[in-house]
């Protein structure tokens, strides 16, 4: 897996992170859920005005992940006030995680966060905390495998349907 590379997202990647933003969010949850609700929120959370000014945003970070010249995922970090509830001093969000269903169980979600450990780790974090839905098991343990441990929960809201995420939080 060392053939992915990682792209720091610029507004000069604006349209590709648009692309694999929507992409992602409707392959995880479109079978599931209510379509509705699902394409508002995707309309919503990634609009290219809304993209635009969490690039714009100094305390947030996209990565693009490509392999073999495809974008296959990516992921969103944040930083001190841009993080959703934890603004914990030497911590890090790690907001979106998102990898290409064709690509899924081949290893590349451990690649990406692999890589938001080590940003994290260069940027002297103590710890990097994420929400994944409780209904996500597989999600769940794979972030246990890795050492997160569970520390809470907060709501997520997608149209009108109010979902529960559960807090996980790594020390680095």
């Amino acid at each position: 897996m060392n053939d992915v590379k990682f792209i720091k997202c610029t507004l000069n990647e604006l349209d590709q992170l648009l692309d694999i933003s929507k992409a992602t969010y409707f392959e995880a949850f479109l079978a599931g859920e209510s379509s509705e609700n699902v394409k508002e929120y995707v309309k919503n959370a990634f609009s290219e005005e809304r993209l635009w000014k969490e690039l714009n945003n100094p305390f947030s970070e996209f990565y693009l992940a490509e392999h073999d010249g495809e974008v296959i995922g990516y992921l969103k970090l944040n930083h001190k006030d841009a993080q959703q509830r934890y603004k914990e001093k030497n911590s890090i969000e790690l907001q979106r995680i998102y990898t290409l269903g064709k690509v899924l169980g081949k290893g590349f979600g451990q690649v990406l966060l692999n890589q938001a450990i080590k940003i994290a780790r260069e940027q002297h974090s103590q710890f990097l905390w994420l929400g994944v839905w409780d209904q996500n098991p597989r999600a769940i343990h794979f972030y246990e495998k890795n050492g997160f441990d569970k520390m809470g929960k907060m709501d997520f809201f997608m149209g009108d349907e109010k979902y529960t995420d559960v807090v996980m939080l790594l020390e680095l």
